[in-house]
């Protein structure tokens, strides 16, 4: 037969668990929170390297060597 002190036990380790369960969900949100500011500081670096390809691309007068260069992004 059970008594309080077998559901106060039950209580406090389902308290526990539920405590590091929000820890896990903290930490996870965290590390998303970090990707999300890493892939927008590649989206920007990204933006700039195709601004300054595409002004190389606009000053070159050889379009073979436009085309070419062109050709590996694709």
């Amino acid at each position: 037969m059970y008594d309080l002190r077998d559901v106060c036990a039950l209580l406090d380790a389902q308290k526990r668990t539920m405590k590091n369960m929000a820890d896990s969900i903290s930490w996870q949100n965290k590390s998303i929170t970090e990707q999300t500011l890493a892939i927008q500081e590649q989206t920007i670096a990204l933006n700039r390297i195709a601004d300054i390809l595409a002004q190389m691309i606009g000053n070159n007068t050889n379009t073979s060597e436009s085309d070419e260069l062109c050709s590996q992004f694709k």
